[in-house]
């Protein structure tokens, strides 16, 4: 701890009401009384969102007050703000020598200090006394003030966020329903059941329009499962591929291995346990642990409209005699409505603006969250001081990091930040992505400009399992041209350093990786150019120089390698194309889709928005593969995003 600050038990500053459990006949729905919890179950993001009432209530919090769970999940904590009444399950936390609103971080900060203490107990339970030796920071009163009302505005900037999230979901959700019972007619609008009942048809599973059929899932995809993959076994075979679990966190994903069993569009449910009915869409090359079912389609299906239509009837056959279940015999018998193909497109298609914008404000969400993880770290350990003058400063900053900007930066400028990297080092080995016959002094110099202009950003640790954990993110922001705004923060959090610079006359260069501390590579920096501002240019440049960093590439000093066809690539430059080709657009869905000819625009439309990308993803590979570079080349498919990319890199300069 610094100067100043002392480490302190909870008991010191603050008293404690241990819940009690009142008589039942004293608790209701509807009843007159104070508000009662039970326990954690009814806590909320800050407060508690109370279910009974209380008529009798034995204990209580006041408004204020820290509630803090005693009972497995032991620590979780909510802010009483109003009087409840409180269950055995909880403790009141009640300062009298402490700001209220720092013993709130304070707490919340120290509390998974009590799951150890919990863990050991017969029972995973804490007393009074446990509560009472909790380890909390205690720095001079004014500063608490400061640091908390940092810490708050945060809160309140991650709680309109979040509130935000919901509120698309409920649109995206209504949208969804009219989709799937009404559809979209020749003009792209939603057919009218109530104008035009002569449009629709009555079926076993209501009314839906005459172009529909309904279908069993055994009639149209072939059903299979995964198979037993355990947490030892994906340990000892670490490596790219996905594998996906019965879990919903993170969307299933369980871990990553060096093979896959599926490869290309599919949909998979969860076939036993709680989550039992729970579908994902899954494309690319994957693996599922066999407590997943795998469907694939038989005939022409858009699996991505099917897991969309499955998602609203799974929960309706799972049985829950025992474990619940959701097994393939029953699976194949469910039916769902089907339209032709065109209009299943034309679905998924409409729910790209609801879809990208909730990916923004959830990548928004968790920049946030990791901002306040930091701070947290930095403010209450007293690494970092908040000077009296400092919350007005951090108020501003914070403001222009509101809820409803397009951009929330990682920290702003004034707020405390870690000791810089290590100084640069003279001349870095790098490996390019340039054009050919480009000037290598040109490419050296810019290499070295790079290198400078990444000194004092603040990122995580890097590890390959890091980098892994934001590729999902990354492709999900090729969705459309603003995400790309979110690039530096994911990599950050990945501990990769990225930087957009201006090259130098002759050095033709598109991009670079390297590392701070070559050889010991644990500090990987990404640079690119804003040579060809194209949207497609951009990720392809961007995955391919991290293919090099997360392939452990060695890199060579002044090598300039060129990507016309009269210059071969080395084995590196190859793997790091195949490894931006496969993760942008899977060799599994690309073959057979450049197979049909020359792809129209609504084609390369429909394929994008099938797999999260914005069209230019598509039509950038169409004219790369082809040649054909006209038929691609309209602002709709391939827009320049020059401006974006300028505004970018004037965000990221030092």
């Amino acid at each position: 701890m610094s100067g100043e600050w002392r480490d302190i038990q909870l008991g010191e500053v603050a008293e404690f009401e241990m819940g009690q459990a009142p008589s039942s006949r004293f608790v209701s729905e509807d009843g007159r009384g104070l508000p009662f919890l039970q326990g954690n179950a009814e806590f909320g993001t800050r407060y508690p969102v109370p279910k009974l009432v209380c008529s009798q209530p034995t204990k209580l919090s006041e408004e204020n007050d820290v509630l803090i769970s005693v009972r497995a999940p032991v620590g979780a904590i909510n802010l009483s703000n109003v009087q409840y009444a409180i269950g055995r399950g909880l403790a009141a936390i009640r300062f009298n020598d402490m700001d209220a609103n720092f013993g709130w971080h304070a707490v919340k900060f120290a509390a998974p200090q009590l799951n150890k203490v919990a863990q050991g107990s017969t029972f995973e339970a804490i007393g009074k006394t446990e509560l009472g030796r909790l380890h909390i920071p205690f720095p001079p009163l004014p500063e608490q003030r400061r640091i908390a009302a940092i810490l708050d505005m945060l809160d309140r900037t991650i709680e309109g966020t979040q509130h935000i999230i919901t509120k698309l979901k409920v649109t995206r959700q209504g949208l969804l329903h009219d989709l799937l019972t009404r559809g979209l007619d020749e003009t792209g609008q939603l057919r009218d059941p109530v104008r035009h009942p002569e449009k629709f048809k009555d079926t076993e599973l209501g009314r839906v329009p005459r172009e529909w059929s309904v279908e069993r899932i055994g009639n149209i995809c072939e059903l299979g499962r995964g198979r037993v993959i355990s947490k030892p076994y994906l340990e000892t075979h670490r490596g790219i591929y996905p594998v996906y679990s019965s879990q919903t966190k993170d969307d299933g994903l369980f871990g990553k291995i060096d093979t896959f069993d599926f490869e290309g569009d599919h949909v998979t449910w969860t076939t036993d346990g709680a989550n039992a009915g729970t579908v994902f869409f899954r494309t690319g090359q994957f693996n599922c642990t066999n407590v997943c079912g795998i469907l694939s389609a038989k005939n022409q299906l858009n699996l991505h409209y099917l897991a969309l239509a499955l998602a609203n009837r799974t929960q309706a056959h799972v049985s829950y005699v025992g474990n619940p279940k959701l097994m393939n015999n029953i699976m194949a018998a469910i039916k769902v409505p089907v339209p032709p193909i065109s209009e299943q497109y034309a679905i998924i298609y409409a729910l790209k603006g609801d879809s990208a914008r909730i990916r923004t404000e959830s990548a928004q969400l968790l920049k946030l969250k990791s901002l306040k993880r930091g701070l947290m770290d930095d403010l209450l350990t007293g690494r970092v001081r908040v000077p009296e003058a400092a919350v007005s400063k951090h108020e501003d900053s914070l403001a222009r990091a509101g809820v409803r900007s397009d951009v929330i930066p990682d920290a702003p400028a004034d707020l405390p930040i870690m000791p810089p990297p290590p100084p640069v080092v003279p001349q870095p080995h790098a490996m390019f992505r340039t054009a050919s016959s480009a000037d290598v002094q040109a490419i050296s110099q810019w290499t070295r400009e790079l290198q400078e202009a990444v000194q004092g950003q603040q990122v995580g640790l890097y590890s390959p399992e890091a980098l892994d954990g934001v590729l999902p993110e990354l492709l999900a922001a090729t969705i459309d041209r603003e995400s790309i705004q979110l690039v530096p923060s994911l990599l950050a959090r990945a501990g990769v350093r990225f930087m957009l610079l201006p090259h130098p006359k002759g050095s033709r260069a598109n991009g670079a990786a390297f590392y701070l501390d070559e050889p010991g590579r644990t500090q990987p920096v990404v640079g690119l150019s804003l040579r060809l501002p194209y949207l497609d240019v951009f990720w392809f440049n961007l995955l391919h120089e991290l293919g090099h960093i997360r392939l452990n590439h060695t890199p060579v000093l002044d090598e300039a390698l060129g990507t016309g066809d009269q210059n071969p690539y080395s084995a590196d430059e190859q793997a790091a194309n195949a490894f931006a080709r496969e993760l942008l657009i899977p060799a599994a869905v690309w073959q057979p889709f450049l197979a049909d000819g020359m792809p129209s625009s609504g084609r390369i439309k429909r394929l994008a928005t099938s797999l999260g990308r914005h069209p230019a993803v598509v039509a950038g590979r169409v004219g790369y593969d082809t040649g054909n570079w006209g038929a691609v080349n309209a602002p709709d498919l391939r827009p320049t995003v020059e401006r974006e990319l300028r505004e970018l890199a004037a965000t990221l300069m030092p």
